[in-house]
């Protein structure tokens, strides 16, 4: 049974393309892109561990698409996603799963 949750997960998993085109929109948005990662079971109701971008970095369509490899390459058994913080509501506007582990 697949797992159904976040802002797209009826839909078929998101290309590269379809992933950079929401990075887009997060940055001409000027949200904060948050990477988060969460390995356990219970993905639904537990916390997600955040992977942080470079302090003092600018985010960059480049930098977050790195960020995001590296998060994968470092937990391959774990959900990533990919969230637009709106730093006025204090809330995330954009969030989806980028990676999802194999069954």
């Amino acid at each position: 049974m697949t797992d159904r949750f976040e802002t797209y997960s009826f839909l078929p998993p998101l290309t590269q393309s379809d992933v950079d085109a929401h990075i887009d929109v997060i940055l001409e948005r000027k949200l904060v892109p948050l990477i988060e990662y969460n390995d356990m079971s219970n993905h639904v109701f537990s916390m997600w561990s955040m992977w942080h971008l470079p302090k003092g970095a600018t985010p960059t369509k480049l930098l977050i698409r790195k960020m995001l490899n590296q998060c994968t390459q470092n937990n391959p058994g774990a959900y990533v996603r990919l969230s637009g913080y709106n730093k006025t509501d204090r809330m995330h506007s954009i969030s989806f799963i980028v990676h999802a582990p194999q069954d």
